[in-house]
């Protein structure tokens, strides 16, 4: 299915500020997302999350149950594999600046054109409004990799997401220095969740998925787009 994304202007006081443009419906026409499909999409999000933190206590607790504890003589030795080679801290380290890297390059513009133009653009096949980097961070599979227009949705969709996240159009950055201790990750497997509210001090709730293939970690946009396909089933039941 295409997705196309709002291309209506949002209006600020100051003309030099970039404008914003919101998600909207999964065919993205000329209305803007309502609130209640903003609630929606951030709500649904927070469940997402929400699943990944109770995994992970229920992890860390089975853990614990089935560890004994050593003797005088015995030492312990923690194992995990990991495919990076790397501790679960160092990823999810690795993982944010992966994120970060990745929004960047989302948001920078070759053409000097605004999000909304890019957006447009991209609906219309050109190409030339993306950094080419950033298809060198972005993983794509399965039916991803064969269809085009899934991958312009994905495009479209960090552009968008990048408008939230960009103040005044400087660089995107975490919020803290502890932002990383945010982000979930499954070391063995490869994949981690990095929650926007890592870079959004307004308490975005929603994650990005991050996975580790040919020596680096790549942003893998099925999830994100259909968080986007969601809240605009939502909104358009909600405007029927």
């Amino acid at each position: 299915m295409t997705a196309k994304l709002s291309n209506k202007k949002s209006t600020t006081k100051d003309s030099n500020t970039p404008k914003r443009i919101t998600l909207s419906k999964m065919r993205f026409t000329q209305s803007k997302m309502t609130l209640f499909a903003l609630v929606s999409f951030f709500t649904l999000s927070l469940i997402h999350a929400t699943v990944g933190i109770v995994l992970a206590v229920q992890t860390s607790n089975n853990h614990k149950e089935n560890t004994s504890a050593p003797s005088s003589s015995t030492t312990v030795e923690k194992t995990q594999r990991s495919v990076t080679g790397k501790t679960a801290d160092e990823d999810r380290k690795d993982a944010l600046a992966a994120a970060q890297e990745v929004l960047n390059l989302a948001a920078q513009s070759p053409t000097n054109a605004t999000p909304t133009e890019r957006v447009n653009a991209l609906g219309n096949g050109d190409e030339s409004v993306i950094n080419p980097e950033l298809k060198n961070h972005m993983r794509f599979v399965d039916t991803f990799a064969e269809n085009k227009n899934l991958q312009i949705n994905s495009y479209q969709a960090l552009i968008t997401l990048t408008t939230y996240l960009s103040k005044d159009g400087q660089s995107i950055q975490p919020v803290s220095e502890n932002s990383w201790k945010r982000v979930y990750v499954d070391s063995e497997a490869g994949s981690a969740y990095v929650p926007m509210g890592a870079f959004y001090d307004k308490g975005m709730v929603f994650s990005v998925e991050m996975v580790y293939t040919d020596g680096q970690w790549k942003l893998s946009p099925y999830s994100l787009l259909d968080i986007v396909r969601l809240s605009a089933l939502l909104q358009s039941g909600k405007s029927n």
